[in-house]
């Protein structure tokens, strides 16, 4: 599938959801792919990723850096369909509201989306009538400390500090931690096949956090 078809798709799908919250027959929908065996691949993943004391590599760490340089750029200037193609097909974004919590499973989270309500996510936005994102959030993200490390079938499991930036009618919120990719290879750029965003006051009360971390 070239990039252009897969534009095309995203739009149709960005369509499809639109057309649903103005009541109009939705298309039919891919079945889901969140199951237990997803759940315990995260639990491991999480465990696995909290027991890196050693130092990371380097081959692939400039690369992946300006990838998430990348990203960080799309999502500060609301390009969501662009960032939406980032994405693999199984994505899963995580946003804990534990820092000892390895499972989704055992307690609520901020965000816990898979690729169908990230798209659900970015359709709201683009209504225009999303109250909580009118005027949206300005955002400015600041990427540091990557570390990569290769995995199974040419993957790559990225950790790198986050903060995030919001300003919006006034009042500017300052979100602080780090976040965990896991990148496959894709036919032009990485693809994000899990993200997952520790914040350090994750257990505080968080507001509404109507933007997308």
């Amino acid at each position: 599938m070239t990039k252009h078809q897969n534009d095309d798709g995203i739009r149709d799908e960005l369509r499809a959801h639109l057309d649903h919250k103005n009541d109009v027959a939705p298309a039919v929908e891919s079945v889901l792919y969140i199951d237990a065996s997803l759940y315990e691949k995260l639990a491991l993943g999480e465990t696995d990723a909290r027991l890196r004391f050693g130092p990371s590599e380097r081959g692939e760490g400039d690369n992946v850096e300006s990838f998430l340089f990348w990203e960080a750029r799309l999502l500060d200037n609301r390009r969501y369909r662009d960032w939406l193609d980032l994405l693999a097909d199984d994505v899963i974004y995580w946003v804990p509201a534990s820092d000892q919590e390895v499972d989704p499973r055992a307690e609520s989270s901020i965000n816990f989306d898979d690729r169908r309500r990230i798209i659900d996510r970015i359709a709201l936005i683009e209504t225009g009538t999303h109250h909580a994102q009118q005027p949206p959030s300005r955002t400015c993200r600041s990427i540091s400390n990557v570390e990569t490390w290769s995995g199974a079938a040419g993957s790559m499991a990225v950790r790198s500090n986050v903060a995030i930036w919001e300003h919006r009618r006034g009042q500017t919120n300052c979100f602080v931690g780090y976040q965990e990719h896991v990148l496959i290879a894709g036919e032009s750029h990485w693809q994000i096949k899990r993200k997952i965003i520790h914040l350090l006051n994750c257990d505080a009360p968080q507001g509404s956090v109507s933007f997308i971390l």
